[in-house]
């Protein structure tokens, strides 16, 4: 089953790799393209999915996916600081954001929905809600050195925030949207999965051998981000045998790639691009194997 799911969608990302080697993508047409998902089509989907009945398991659900996502980042930030040390401070403090941020928006969430369905997106979202808080707290701090102002406006003011508060309104005053209304989100909602995976196509299509081969201290943050912080994530989850769907959500979502952000960020603080680039394309494309390795383990052992 979730080879399957997963086959689906590196499908949709060789056709992604082929729009870039032909020139339909280009880079301004994908930073659109990313704008449209990170605006429109995530907040769509997050509407989408909290749209249902208020049912105390969901509640409990959201719940452990708040507590267990935090429970995985501060995991995160600990081995990140325990592990990674490198002589240049811009490497180490891009490899350390690395370790503790990944693609739980782009790479997670279609995945949950095409594993788990609704509820896998509805928790996805949740964890997606931690990472912002995260990121956009510690993080920025982190990756700024303490230069960047963290600003209530900045955390409320981001797509998945503004996206998962109006899904929770949603989900707990039990609002439901007109036919006319709910069709148009739906349609929005369904391009979450073609477009991001498209997107991250197009990005390893500009991935060349050297990347693979420059930084090789780069592969101990990668595989810490792909399989240690998952593996340790399941570990704190299994003692509370929690729902399966929630457990292997937070998996899926704990499991990903490095974030795009590390390369956003290293640009805009001088924290060593050109790494932060090149750990964001090599790590998608090392997570066409570990992703289906790790999420097929946590099936297995909830199960």
């Amino acid at each position: 089953m979730v080879g399957h799911q997963v086959l689906i969608l590196f499908i949709l990302i060789g056709v992604g790799v082929i729009c870039n080697k032909v020139h339909f993508l280009t880079e301004t047409v994908v930073k659109g393209m990313n704008n449209i998902v990170l605006y429109f089509v995530t907040p769509c989907l997050m509407l989408v999915s909290f749209q249902r009945a208020k049912e105390p398991s969901l509640m409990k659900g959201l719940l452990l996916t708040c507590i267990f996502g935090f429970a995985s980042h501060i995991l995160a930030i600990l081995v990140a600081n325990l592990a990674i040390h490198d002589k240049d401070r811009a490497s180490e403090l891009i490899m350390r954001f690395g370790v503790i941020f990944g693609n739980c928006g782009f790479m997670s969430l279609p995945i949950q929905r095409a594993i788990l369905g609704d509820d896998g997106v509805f928790y996805g979202a949740v964890f997606i809600a931690v990472f912002n808080v995260v990121l956009w707290t510690y993080g920025l701090k982190t990756i700024s050195e303490g230069t960047e102002k963290i600003t209530v406006r900045k955390l409320l003011l981001n797509p998945g925030i503004i996206g998962m508060v109006l899904g929770l309104l949603v989900f707990l005053t039990g609002f439901r949207f007109p036919d006319i209304v709910e069709q148009p989100i739906e349609y929005i909602a369904d391009l979450n999965t073609p477009i991001p995976m498209f997107i991250i196509g197009y990005y390893l299509g500009n991935l060349h051998w050297k990347d693979l081969t420059s930084n090789k201290k780069q592969y101990i943050a990668i595989l810490l981000r792909t399989i240690g912080v998952p593996f340790l994530t399941m570990a704190i989850m299994l003692p509370f045998h929690i729902d399966p769907v929630v457990f292997i959500a937070v998996t899926i979502a704990s499991c990903s790639p490095v974030a795009a952000k590390a390369a956003m960020f290293a640009t805009k603080y001088d924290k060593n691009p050109q790494l932060g680039s090149e750990m964001v394309s090599v790590s998608t494309l090392m997570s066409l194997i570990t992703m289906p390795l790790v999420i097929t383990a946590s099936e297995i052992i909830i199960h």
